[in-house]
């Protein structure tokens, strides 16, 4: 066998080898990290979960009242937003509408994760605190009283 033919037969064999290769990735349409290019799923795929704070005008009054202008939100020891404590809602609002304490995570498809929550004051003194759980799809309203 010549060298050029063998070169060849060993550059063909590489070509077919990577062209054969599946891709592999997250192949749900519906997931957040869904890959187009991916021919085979690798369980990696992770769906939108989200969570809402919010408290009504009895709450919000009630905070002004013992001096509590302004508020810091904190998920699983990350801060998320801040939010003046005159901000109220008469209802549950959606997550990701404006003027609201919203986050939204991956989560992995049939998966529930537990967050934990804290919320201080403009001194550091925390005023609300607890966990909420989130899966895939949720859109989570926690009313905080």
């Amino acid at each position: 066998m010549n060298h050029f033919f063998r070169q060849s037969l060993v550059f063909i064999s590489i070509i077919l080898i990577t062209v054969s290769c599946k891709k592999e990735g997250c192949t749900d349409l519906n997931a957040a990290n869904y890959n187009n290019k991916a021919k085979k799923d690798n369980g990696s795929c992770t769906y939108e979960g989200s969570v809402v704070f919010w408290y009504d005008l009895s709450t919000s009054s009630l905070l002004e009242t013992n001096g509590v202008t302004e508020l810091t939100y904190i998920l699983n020891n990350k801060t998320i937003g801040t939010l003046s404590a005159s901000s109220f809602w008469n209802e549950a609002p959606e997550c990701g509408s404006e003027n609201v304490i919203s986050v939204t995570y991956g989560i992995p498809n049939d998966v529930v994760l537990d967050y934990e929550y804290s919320v201080l004051d403009q001194n550091g003194n925390e005023r609300f605190s607890g966990t909420v759980s989130i899966k895939k799809g949720d859109c989570v309203k926690t009313q905080l009283q």
